[in-house]
């Protein structure tokens, strides 16, 4: 679908002009909506960060003022219950105004830090009641968290509550301090509805300001697209006209009949002007170059002829050419894989033969290393079986011995039984010498008694009574001493006898053992002396295996002598086969190339000729002037 110029700027530019304006606005309503926002913001912060500043202000005046109270009352100006009463007095009676036009309806109250209120407005019914679960209409203990705000060194609290004669809550701001030494919360605090109610009307008289500014905008884009439009009328009529024309023009020529003698009018020497004889000039060029080009053309045709000719015999002559160089080139490659063969197998004979040497000298290597281990292990067998002859004579006498020592602990059991059996009779007569000493003692004690009864007469008999009963004690008291170390003799005999017992017992295993390795020296012997003969037999076999390995390394000598020259011959061969090859790869290369030139020679010559004819067709075509004088016609006469 074709569309004009005219077409485009009396549509597309409103349309564009209309976009921009209705982007224009949408974003000046953007930027000043922010703009708006954001100095209602600056406004409510600021608001209240003066109201912060003015009501701590006067709760830091207030509390200026108890300590100079306090203070009086510490020098003795006034005594401290004075300064208190004093202090509590003026809390009560001061206002104060938030503003200028403001009235003086600001006050302050106090409550102790248990909670009991102290000054509140004067209300005689408040004071001196506990406040601590007074809440606001939002359900928070107002008198907890003023005084949690005060004992921090001071802070603000928010809260709601009724303004005088209403009950509908509304939000406030209170900030306290903690007096300590008049035990005193004191604070003050203000509502902040009138703060949301001038930011509000603050926000309606920028809306007001808004609304005024987009109508002007919309105004003045309205005015700007209707100037665009008278504009686009005039570049209509003053331009787009001589373009139609110049457009008809070039599109007649373009459509390959067009007539090359026609010239645009010039009216006028601005832009448009400069086109139009720019044209007159672009087709006065054009139309000596085409009267050119149909004279080269009718050249080209009859050259062209004569070139196709000349090709096609060339084309002919090459391909015969490349013929015979194909079946000299597959003798040649028949020729070069043979001697390839050959050569590989060589290569292959010379590698097994290099790999024969090796491997026999290898084995060589081998023999001569096993027949120096078996001799080794020769030596080393005999010496085993000296070893193993002389442990047996020496088992012989360690099973004699270990004999002689079962015995011998057998006959000592023997008589360290006959000695515990003495023990115990040795225990059995110091028991009856305990008793004897104990009835001797007995019979000394009633000696004594009876010697008393006797009188005088009976004094020398009580002072041998004393002294049997002194040696009847003493007897008793060695035989207990003696009963004691026989005891431990008993003891130390039975642990002898059981070791005994245990020691010949464990003859008896160490005797077993004896003989289990006396039988298995025995069988060791035995295969020493086998493995000897065997020894024996490897070097003998050994021997003839060197042999043989001696007489192949020989043998392998020889035939590496005579494989060299093959192998030498065979290499020059390959070498000469494949330079051959070499050859006749670039030789076939030439050919394909001087091949491929004709043939594309000859099909551009056929393509030449058909441009050639085509060309001269399409310049045949335009309508120039065949005579010097012949005048030229303007694009008014041609209409």
């Amino acid at each position: 679908m074709k569309r004009s110029i005219k077409g485009v700027l009396m549509t597309g530019v409103p349309a564009v002009g209309l976009l921009t304006v209705i982007a224009l606005v949408a974003t000046a309503m953007i930027v000043l909506t922010d703009t708006q926002e954001r100095a209602l913001d600056d406004l409510d912060v600021e608001l209240r960060r003066s109201f912060d500043m003015m009501i701590r202000y006067q709760v830091e005046t207030a509390y200026t003022m108890l300590e100079e109270l306090h203070r009086q009352g510490e020098t003795g100006l006034i005594s401290p219950e004075t300064a208190r009463d004093l202090g509590v007095t003026l809390l009560r009676e001061i206002r104060y105004a938030r503003a200028d036009t403001d009235t003086a309806d600001g006050y302050f109250w106090a409550d102790t830090v248990e909670g009991v209120n102290v000054v509140s407005y004067g209300n005689a019914a408040v004071e001196g009641t506990d406040r601590n679960l007074l809440q606001d209409a939002k359900g928070l203990y107002l008198i907890q968290e003023i005084r949690s705000a005060a004992l921090r060194g001071g802070d603000f609290t928010d809260y709601h509550f009724p303004k005088l004669g209403r009950t509908e809550p509304e939000p406030k701001r209170g900030y306290s301090l903690y007096f300590e030494p008049f035990d005193l919360v004191i604070g003050t605090g203000a509502y902040t509805d009138d703060i949301d109610r001038l930011v509000a009307d603050r926000a309606g008289q920028m809306r007001e300001r808004l609304t005024t500014l987009l109508g002007i905008l919309v105004a003045v884009a309205i005015v700007g697209l209707g100037a665009v439009g008278v504009l686009l009328l005039i570049l209509s009529r003053r331009i787009l006209k001589p373009i139609q024309r110049t457009s008809e023009a070039l599109e007649e020529a373009a459509r390959g009949q067009g007539d090359l003698t026609v010239r645009l009018p010039l009216e006028s020497e601005d832009e448009i002007g400069r086109l139009a004889s720019g044209f007159n000039d672009f087709s006065s060029s054009l139309e000596t170059m085409i009267r050119s080009v149909r004279a080269s053309a009718e050249r080209l045709e009859k050259t062209g002829g004569s070139l196709a000719v000349n090709t096609e015999e060339m084309a002919s002559a090459v391909n015969e050419i490349t013929a015979n160089i194909e079946s000299v080139a597959s003798l040649i490659e028949r020729q070069g894989a043979g001697v390839a063969e050959s050569a590989s197998a060589a290569e292959e004979i010379d590698r097994n033969i290099n790999a024969l040497e090796q491997i026999i000298e290898q084995q060589a290597s081998a023999v001569t290393e096993s027949s120096a281990s078996i001799e080794e292990m020769l030596s080393n067998i005999e010496s085993i079986g000296r070893n193993v002859e002389e442990s047996d004579v020496q088992l012989h006498a360690l099973v004699t011995a270990a004999e002689e020592g079962k015995q011998e602990v057998a006959g000592v059991n023997e008589r360290l039984q006959e000695v515990a059996s003495e023990s115990e009779s040795l225990l059995e007569a110091n028991r009856m010498i305990s008793a004897v000493a104990a009835q001797t003692n007995l019979l000394a004690m009633n000696a004594a008694i009876e010697s008393a009864h006797a009188g005088e007469y009976g004094r020398g008999f009580a002072v041998v009574a004393a002294e049997i009963r002194d040696l009847a004690e003493q007897a008793s008291g060695q035989a207990k001493v003696t009963g004691t170390s026989l005891k431990k003799i008993k003891k130390l005999i039975d642990t002898v006898a059981g070791s005994s017992v245990e020691a010949e017992r464990t003859f008896g295993k160490v005797l077993d053992m004896i003989h289990t390795v006396s039988r298995v020296g025995a069988e060791i012997r035995h295969a020493l002396e086998e493995q000897n003969a065997g020894s024996k037999e490897v070097m003998v076999a050994l021997s003839q295996m060197n042999e043989i390995t001696t007489q192949v390394s020989a043998g392998a000598q020889e035939i590496g002598t005579g494989r060299a020259a093959i192998l030498d011959q065979t290499n020059r061969l390959r070498e000469i086969s494949e330079q051959v090859q070499h050859s006749i790869v670039e030789m076939r290369a030439g050919i394909q190339e001087i091949n491929r030139s004709v043939n594309d020679v000859a099909g551009m010559s056929g393509e030449n000729r058909d441009l050639v004819s085509s060309l001269a067709g399409s310049v045949g075509r335009f309508r120039i002037t065949e005579l010097a004088d012949q005048p030229v016609k303007s694009s008014s006469e041609s209409e």
